[in-house]
This record gives structure tokens, C-alpha cells and sequence, in this order.
């Protein structure tokens, strides 16, 4: 007679985790149709605008293997580094190269294709890297924020006043460094 009862926490059983790193997919050196690409922006819809290594413009199309419930892992962002396939038969009105999404890198995967792609010149792409600097880290904002006391704060109050003037046209101005600058362009 076949055991019909249910298994006792079955429902709460998952499969056995894998922990082992899956393959990562790069550019077929033999197709030069493949190029690594960073999105800039969305566009609404499927469509995406970005940048190739040799900084040329590209509209990427993200097809249904990376949209909507199937995109789990390939959410596509501002930043987000690309493996697209151009598409050679399309030619276009604006300058944009049409091409299609055929891998999109996570974070970590980025920094495993730097190191095994280490041939590659990857300089266009570090300024859009939204991982490399972490939120709290100080140290980051030394050059856009100084610190000071509030002794500071009337030596800097009577310097600006000291060089507070007017422009030609008569527009209120300050000069910072030996550049002029007007107070309304603040």
C-alpha cells in the first residue's frame, strides 16, 4: 500500500545550496560583434542608451531573457556593465549603434572580468563604477567637504567679503582661486 502522508517539513526543505562560482561569460574573440558596454540610461521600455570601450554611442535593446520576472540577477541599471551584440544589419539616424543585451555582470562578476579580461583597458568604464566607493566611508568626501572649526568661520566670512565685487555688467561676483564667479550662476 503506497505511504500517502506528507513528509514531515517538506514544504520547509530546500534543495542543497551551491556555493561554487558558475562560469563567466566574455566576448568571443572571434566575433567582433560582441563588445563590452555600460548603460548610462534607461530610456523607458526595453530600450537603454550607453557606451563601448572605444566610447562610442549605443542604444541596447534588453530582450525578454532580461526583463520583466525572468530578470532575477540582470537588473539593469546606471552603471551596469554589459556584454552586447551589435547589430550589423541596422543602421541608424541619430549615430547610436542598435545592439542587443547578451550578458549583464553583477558587481562582483565586474571585478572577476577585470581580472580575467586583464588585457582590456577598462578606463572608460571605472568613472561610472557605482561599487568601487562605499556610502560611509569619509575618507571619500575629503576632497569636496573641508572641516573647520569656528574660528575659521570669520576668517572665511571677512575673506568673501574681501573679494566680493561686481561684474562688468553689474552682477555681484566672487573670485575663488583667481577664477571669478557670479552669484547668481551659485
Amino acid at each position: 500500500m503506497p505511504n500517502n502522508h506528507k513528509k514531515k517539513n517538506a514544504k520547509n526543505r530546500g534543495g542543497a545550496q551551491s556555493h561554487h562560482q558558475l562560469a563567466l561569460r566574455t566576448k568571443n574573440p572571434d566575433a567582433p560583434e560582441e563588445v563590452y558596454a555600460i548603460a548610462e540610461s534607461l530610456m523607458g521600455g526595453p530600450i537603454v542608451t550607453g557606451v563601448d570601450l572605444a566610447n562610442r554611442p549605443l542604444r541596447i535593446h534588453i530582450r525578454g531573457k532580461f526583463r520583466g520576472r525572468n530578470k532575477r540577477n540582470s537588473s539593469i541599471g546606471r552603471g551596469t556593465w554589459l556584454l552586447v551584440g551589435v547589430r550589423d544589419w541596422v543602421t541608424t539616424v541619430d549615430g547610436r549603434i542598435d545592439c542587443d543585451v547578451l550578458e549583464v555582470y553583477t558587481a562582483n562578476e565586474t571585478q572577476r572580468l577585470r581580472n580575467v579580461e586583464s588585457h582590456i583597458h577598462w578606463a572608460p568604464f571605472l568613472h561610472f563604477d557605482t561599487s568601487a566607493a562605499t556610502p560611509n566611508d569619509p575618507s571619500d568626501l575629503d576632497h569636496v567637504v573641508q572641516f573647520g572649526d569656528s574660528a575659521d568661520h570669520d576668517g572665511l566670512l571677512s575673506e568673501f567679503a574681501a573679494n566680493t565685487h561686481a561684474t562688468p555688467n553689474g552682477a555681484p561676483a566672487v573670485t575663488v582661486d583667481g577664477r571669478t564667479i557670479r552669484l547668481e550662476d551659485i
